[in-house]
């Protein structure tokens, strides 16, 4: 067994936090799902519920059903036996968005703080292929693995007290899209009509943990079209 696959903590007296590395990149992330996805296949006695970060797990469990001894050993074996998740089905997900304008009113921004032209924000932001890591701040929200460096842009001093439901933003190294209405210090670039969740749908989520995202630019007259196409 691997001693030291990951540090163990505590999270109070019924779930605990395994991490796997430091910072936040691809690699670590990978490990985290595939302790993730193994768990949800062979879990032990005990447990309850798991819910993968950048860089570690955390896990709920009945302390009346199984002793952390136990419950070690299984997660170090699982460490040794899992398989690699590169080769688990992956779902791409294309999610269209209206570039700057009303849409987008930090675009310029973000462009200037670069040095660069709003079309090549564009052109990078959609060119990269992202992989959701994790959930933020609120359901269905995926942040990103991905965002090419030379687009990495401070949050606002001050946040927005109101960021309409679809906008696509830029947080420092992270992008993502806001599912509902709500405050936010992420730099606005564009907005998307797609409904990142809703309950009446199987899954609620319309980008799942693992999934790959692209971002795809479409002209603002599209946008009504686009709303009335998705759910």
């Amino acid at each position: 067994m691997k001693d030291d696959a990951f540090k163990f903590a505590l999270c109070g007296d019924r779930a605990f936090i395994l991490q796997f590395g430091e910072g936040i990149n691809l690699e670590i992330n990978c490990r985290v799902r595939s302790m993730f996805l193994s768990l949800c296949k062979n879990p032990f006695e005990g447990f309850i519920e798991a819910v993968p970060c950048y860089r570690s797990l955390l896990i709920y469990y009945d302390p009346l059903v199984a002793g952390l001894d136990q419950i070690k050993t299984h997660l170090l074996r699982l460490e040794d036996e899992q398989e690699s998740i590169a080769s688990e089905a992956k779902k791409r997900v294309e999610i269209p968005v209206v570039y700057g304008g009303e849409y987008g009113p930090d675009l310029d921004f973000v462009a200037e703080y670069h040095g660069i032209r709003t079309e090549e924000v564009v052109r990078l932001h959609t060119a990269a292929v992202y992989v959701c890591c994790m959930y933020g701040f609120d359901p269905g929200f995926a942040l990103l693995i991905g965002l090419p460096p030379e687009l990495e842009t401070p949050r606002m001093d001050s946040p927005r007290l109101k960021v309409p439901a679809g906008s696509v933003g830029i947080g420092a190294a992270q992008t993502g899209v806001y599912p509902f209405e709500r405050a936010g210090g992420w730099r606005i670039i564009g907005r998307t009509p797609s409904v990142l969740f809703n309950l009446n749908r199987d899954p609620p989520v319309l980008v799942n943990i693992g999934d790959e995202v692209v971002f795809v630019a479409v002209a603002p007259e599209d946008y009504s079209r686009l709303a009335g196409a998705v759910s």
